[in-house]
Parts: C-alpha cells; structure tokens; sequence
C-alpha cells in the first residue's frame, strides 16, 4: 500500500471541520487483570506461575489500579475526558464457586462511584479474556 505524500490533493480536511455530537464520549480504557495488581486466581495468573512467559516476567501488582484507579479519574478528569471503560476480574468477584467477595463488589462499587462524582460516564466490560481458576478447572469456555 503506497501512502499519498504529505503535500498531495489526497489531505485531511482540516481539523475545524471535523464534528463530533455533542453526547460523543471521548474516554480511556483498560482491562482489570492487566492493570489492577495483586492476587486474582484466574487462569492467566496460573499461566505466569506455570512459567510460560519466556522472560520471566510476572504482573505482580502492575499499576496497582485496585488501590490507585482515582488518581487515573483524575487525570482522566483533567484531560476532559467523559468516560472510562474498564473490566472486573470475575476472579475477584467470585474467587469460589458461587461465593462472592463483598470487599470486592464494594471496591468496584466506590470506583464506579469515584468516576460519576467526577462527571465521568462508566462503561463496565464483564468479561475481558480473564476468568477465576475454579471456571477454568470446570473447562471454562
């Protein structure tokens, strides 16, 4: 594929012609595994301990999002930005069949919380390629 050059007929219209609604939701993403840290029991984390990543690298507590998502509210805030779109790791959720973590829901309830006091609209993926080692167990998907 041949790019047109900078300076041909082929160019962008200018940026002031360019409309968004007024309800356009300009946001960031993130998926909970890769981003919220600490023990989860999903099949990915048993994947890392099986020593399947060929450096050795392990997420650990990556970003540390569970305790620290707020300040990336702020930011997001600051940026004027209107929407978040992040997942919850089912593995935090349900860590056993069928018993589900109020420390859990609670935190993911004060986020959610957190993001509309900021004027930020929420968008929640439930399931974002990560599920709890029970599922897997069971066969998972």
């Amino acid at each position: 594929m041949t790019l047109p050059a900078p300076n041909s007929a082929a160019k962008r219209p200018p940026a002031r012609d360019l409309k968004f609604p007024n309800n356009f939701l300009w946001g960031i993403s993130t998926s909970a595994y890769q981003v919220e840290g600490g023990r989860a029991d999903s099949q990915w984390e048993a994947w890392e301990e099986a020593g399947r990543i060929k450096s050795g690298d392990r997420r650990g507590l990556a970003c540390d999002w569970w305790h620290n998502a707020e300040r990336d509210f702020d930011l997001a805030s600051g940026l004027g930005l209107n929407a978040v779109r992040f997942s919850v790791e089912w593995s935090r959720l349900e860590p056993q069949e069928g018993a589900w973590d109020g420390q859990a829901v609670a935190r993911y309830r004060a986020m959610l919380t957190g993001l509309r006091q900021r004027g930020i609209h929420p968008i929640i993926c439930l399931h974002h390629f990560s599920h709890p080692l029970w599922f897997e167990r069971k066969g998972g998907f």
